[in-house]
């Protein structure tokens, strides 16, 4: 199908009512899961996760996953598919998601997608190409020995734009902007301008936009209640069986009660540190969302279900 703009799609949206696919966007702690389960069951839709740490089989607790009878009531895809001794390649995601959205769609199946990892939903909906080379081609020995601040002033020097939006500490995707500038040639934000980033499915954004004070609030609340529900005992769990990958998860809560383990910091340090950044990356998401995606945005979940619906009903 040719590429078209997402003003072009949605007025032709009609063509395409055998199925519906809508999208649904938001802070952490925003109940995006929640809204994306009530919509489904009314849609007998599929429900295609893009959040990168419900990915991994060992994480549950500190990423919120779904629970089991929440999985059990409508079909997930791409929930606890991975290890944390794999690296999650949002190359290989965006393959993946694409097979599995083009067979559903065959099918002539709702989908639904959700989830808080905003790059992975634009590897998914828009024509992103990423340099094809062989991962591991490239030896990173000498910048794997170099520390977190080295490392990043590196990147700043081949690539300044992309330094500007990776924080030094995440090693991962710092690591990742230089093997693709010593593959290509090229740097990772340079390949990036290259491309036209049209929308190739037909797809609603939904975002759940909830009053800053609420939703602090519920960061908190959520916080507490996952020590409550054990995510002490989960990371404590993950120490014993593999530190060493442990210590490569840089998902919020995990690195933080890591360090309450090893008598860095207090129980209470940790978690005020834990609510803290879950407040800061809430902020980060809605600022991807609302500059990277055409979303319509709702106040609650009734009020986004009742929109979701509307659309199918109008169609």
């Amino acid at each position: 199908m040719k590429s078209q703009t997402f003003s072009q799609k949605t007025i032709n949206f009609s063509l395409y009512l055998l199925y519906m696919m809508v999208a649904i966007v938001g802070p952490t702690a925003a109940h995006k899961s929640n809204l994306a389960i009530e919509v489904a069951k009314v849609l007998h839709a599929d429900i295609i996760n893009f959040d990168a740490y419900q990915m991994y089989k060992e994480l549950n607790i500190g990423v919120n996953k779904p629970t089991k009878e929440e999985l059990d009531s409508v079909k997930h895809h791409f929930i606890s598919t991975l290890s944390i001794k794999e690296r999650n390649n949002i190359s290989d995601f965006q393959k993946k998601a694409r097979t599995l959205i083009d067979n559903l769609l065959l099918e002539n199946k709702n989908i639904v997608l959700v989830g808080g990892s905003g790059l992975y939903l634009r590897t998914i909906l828009f024509d992103y190409q990423f340099s094809e080379f062989e991962r591991g081609s490239i030896d990173l020995t000498k910048f794997e020995k170099m520390d977190d601040i080295t490392l990043h002033n590196y990147l700043e020097q081949i690539d300044l734009e992309s330094a500007n939006k990776i924080h030094f500490k995440n090693r991962r995707r710092v690591l990742r902007a230089i093997e693709i500038y010593l593959s290509n040639g090229k740097s990772k934000s340079e390949i990036e301008k290259e491309q036209e980033h049209k929308m190739i499915y037909p797809c609603f954004i939904v975002g759940l936009d909830i009053p800053r004070e609420r939703l602090n609030s519920r960061i908190e609340e959520r916080v507490d209640l996952m020590v409550k529900n054990g995510l002490i005992d989960e990371i404590k769990h993950l120490k014993e069986i593999d530190e060493e990958s442990l210590k490569k998860v840089d998902a919020i809560g995990y690195p933080e009660i890591l360090r309450y383990l090893n008598n860095e910091l207090t129980l209470d340090e940790a978690l005020n540190l834990i609510k803290v950044k879950t407040k800061k990356y809430a902020k980060r998401q809605m600022t991807f969302f609302r500059h990277q995606f055409d979303v319509h945005w709702v106040h609650s979940i009734s009020e986004g279900k009742d929109y979701i619906l509307g659309l199918k009903n109008h169609g």
